[in-house]
């Protein structure tokens, strides 16, 4: 009967171990995940590139603060993504939720979409009232010169 009773435990020891690993196998999986979505590749850290629209969304949300905005060039009108930082990096740079509006026409400065599609990451917005706010300065790690 001990023999019995010790063989039940082994049992359940190995099924709990092998709960325990079934349990926690995601998560390598989400760390990878995450660090992929972070990944700033699609953008040239190294040039920046000035434009001027006017705002048509603003998301301000985790994980990052989206700017929405229709910019004009060469007569065609094309809604350029731009993302900055998570609003709680956004207000440390000195932003309020309400600082940029929908319909408010400002000058950005980004690192450019490497394709060069309609998106970048902000580095500065001018808003209309004059004031400049800085982007996510540690958001994107630029190459040293050399």
């Amino acid at each position: 009967m001990v023999m019995r009773n010790r063989q039940g435990w082994s049992r359940l020891a190995s099924s709990l171990i092998g709960l325990g690993l079934a349990a926690t196998a995601p998560f390598p999986l989400a760390t990878i995940a995450a660090y992929a979505h972070h990944s700033t590749a699609l953008f040239d850290a190294t040039r920046r590139e000035t434009v001027t629209g006017t705002v048509s969304k603003v998301e301000w949300a985790n994980p990052h603060t989206y700017i929405f905005m229709v910019v004009n060039k060469d007569g065609v009108d094309q809604t350029w993504s731009i993302i900055s930082g998570t609003p709680q990096l956004n207000i440390r740079n000195g932003w309020k939720r309400d600082d940029v509006k929908v319909g408010d026409k400002v000058t950005i400065v980004i690192n450019p979409q490497r394709d060069g599609g309609p998106a970048g990451i902000l580095c500065s917005i001018k808003l209309p009232d004059g004031r400049t706010l800085e982007g996510p300065r540690d958001f994107l790690v630029v190459p040293k010169a050399g």
